[in-house]
C-alpha cells in the first residue's frame, strides 16, 4: 500500500465520520511488533493520524524526554542564549569564580577563558569558587551515587561534565585520556579513593570536590597563561566588595548546547538546562523543583499536554510518564529545530533506553518531501523499538 493511498484513506475516513482509531488502525506487520504496554503514533504535517496504537496511554519515555527539555529551554531561554561565568578579585588578591550553570565549560573553553582573563588580573593569592547559583544538594530522581558518567551530578560551577577522562598507562598509573586536560594532583587523590567507570572519574559534591576541581583546573590554565595562583583553591562566597574583573560568555549558543545534548544523550546537560531555565523564571538559586514546575506549566500551557508526570529533564527517571499523543504535539512544536536531532538516512530522531524500555521519536521524510512525525514508546519487556521504526520507514519512504 503506497503512502499516498494511506493518506487518502485516512482523510476519507475522517471526512466521513469514521472513528479515529479505525482510521489509524495498524496493518498486521506493524501490529505484531508491538505489545500491550507499548504506544505508537504517526502523523502527517496536518496532524492526521496514519498509524496509531494506544496513543493516549502514559508511558515511560526514557531519553526521548530530552526533546521536551530542549523545547522548554528554547522557549524560556531563547535559541541565542549563552551561559556566562563571572570573575571578581578583592584587595587581597583573592580571585572569585562564580558559576551560572554552564554545561559546556570544558577544557578547550577554559584555555581561551584563561588567556582572556590573565592580563586583567593582579597577582592572585587564593582562588575561591562560588557555586551558589544552584542549591545543594540537588537530588535527581533516577540518578544514583554510582561511578558511571551518566550519574554525574549537576551544579552551578562544573567543568568537563563533572567527570575526568582517565586510563592506565603502561606502568599501571592513571593518565589523562584527553590531551587538552591534564590529570591534576587533586584528581589523582580522588582516584585513590574512587575508581573510574567507563573511562571516567565522576566528581561528586561530597567535600565540595566538583566545584573545587573546577577551581584547580581553572588555576592550571591561568598558570599556563602566565598568571599562577600562589595560594589555595577552596569553595566560598563572593563578597560584595570584590571588584568585577570579567564576565566570560560561552562560545556556544543554546542551539549548540542542545545539539550536543541530543547527540550524546547527556543527562547532565539536560538537567543543567532544566534547572537553569527554572531559575531564570522562578528565581535563584536553581532547584529541580523550580525546573519541574516550569516544565509542567510549559507542557500544559504551551503544548497542550493532558496526561503526564514529570520528575526531571533527562528521562533517566522511570517516574516520568507521557503519552504518544502528547509527544506528537511536542514534535509539531519542535519541527523548526528538527535539524538538531541526529540524522539516519531519511529520518531524524531521538532514542531512549532504560532496562526493559526502548523509545524513538522524531521525523521521517517521504520521497515526495512530506515530513511525518512518529512516536514509538516500547514499554513491554522483550519488545524492541527498532523493528517498529524499520517497518515505518519502509512504508513511508
Amino acid at each position: 500500500m503506497t503512502t499516498r493511498f494511506l493518506v487518502s484513506l485516512v482523510l476519507t475516513m475522517l471526512l466521513t465520520g469514521a472513528p479515529c482509531a479505525e482510521a489509524a488502525s495498524l496493518p498486521p506487520d506493524l501490529a505484531e511488533t508491538l505489545g500491550p504496554g507499548d504506544s505508537l503514533l504517526v502523523t502527517d504535517t496536518s496532524g492526521a493520524q496514519l498509524f496509531s496504537w494506544n496513543p493516549e496511554s502514559p508511558r515511560t519515555p526514557a531519553s526521548v524526554l530530552k526533546v521536551f527539555t530542549a523545547h522548554v529551554a528554547l522557549t524560556h531561554l531563547g535559541p541565542d542564549f549563552r551561559f556566562t561565568t563571572s570573575f571578581h578579585q578583592d584587595a587581597a588578591g583573592r580571585l572569585y569564580v562564580r558559576g551560572h550553570g554552564d554545561p559546556l565549560l570544558v577544557s578547550e573553553v577554559l584555555g581561551d577563558l584563561a588567556r582572556s582573563l590573565a592580563p586583567r588580573l593582579s597577582p592572585v593569592t587564593d582562588l575561591v569558587v562560588d557555586d551558589s547559583d544552584f542549591a545543594q544538594p540537588l537530588t535527581i530522581p533516577g540518578v544514583t551515587a554510582s561511578n558511571n558518567p551518566y550519574d554525574a551530578p549537576n551544579g552551578a560551577l562544573c567543568v568537563n561534565f563533572n567527570t575526568v577522562a582517565v586510563g592506565r598507562g603502561t606502568d599501571g598509573r592513571y593518565t589523562s585520556t584527553e590531551p587538552q586536560t591534564p590529570l591534576l594532583p587533586f584528581a589523582r587523590t580522588l582516584l585513590n579513593r574512587r575508581p573510574p567507570a567507563n573511562g571516567r572519574l565522576v566528581l561528586t559534591h561530597d567535600g565540595d570536590q566538583a566545584a573545587v576541581y573546577a577551581g584547580h583546573l581553572i588555576a592550571h590554565f591561568l598558570s599556563e597563561a602566565g598568571r599562577p595562583i600562589s595560594g589555595t583553591v577552596r569553595r566560598g562566597s563572593l563578597p560584595a566588595q570584590a571588584r568585577p574583573v570579567m564576565v566570560f560568555t560561552s562560545p556556544f549558543c543554546l542551539t549548540d548546547v542542545i545539539a550536543r545534548m541530543l547527540e550524546h544523550s547527556s543527562n547532565f546537560i539536560a538537567n543543567q538546562l532544566l534547572i537553569s531555565a527554572g531559575a531564570r523564571v522562578h528565581g535563584f538559586p536553581g532547584t529541580l523543583e523550580k525546573g519541574v514546575r516550569l516544565a509542567c506549566h510549559h507542557a500544559r500551557e504551551n503544548l497542550g499536554w493532558t496526561r503526564f508526570h514529570l520528575a526531571e529533564g533527562s528521562g533517566i527517571a522511570r517516574q516520568n510518564q507521557v503519552t504518544a499523543a502528547d509527544l506528537d504535539r511536542l514534535l509539531a512544536a519542535f519541527a523548526p529545530y528538527r535539524h538538531l536531532l541526529s540524522g539516519h538516512g531519511r529520518t531524524r530522531y531521538k532514542t531512549g533506553t532504560l532496562n526493559g524500555i526502548q523509545t524513538r521519536a522524531g521525523y521521517i521524510e517521504g520521497l515526495d518531501g512530506t515530513i511525518y512525525r512518529f512516536v514509538i514508546l516500547v514499554n513491554t519487556a522483550g519488545r524492541r523499538a527498532d523493528p517498529v521504526l524499520e517497518a515505518l520507514t519502509q512504508r513511508l519512504t
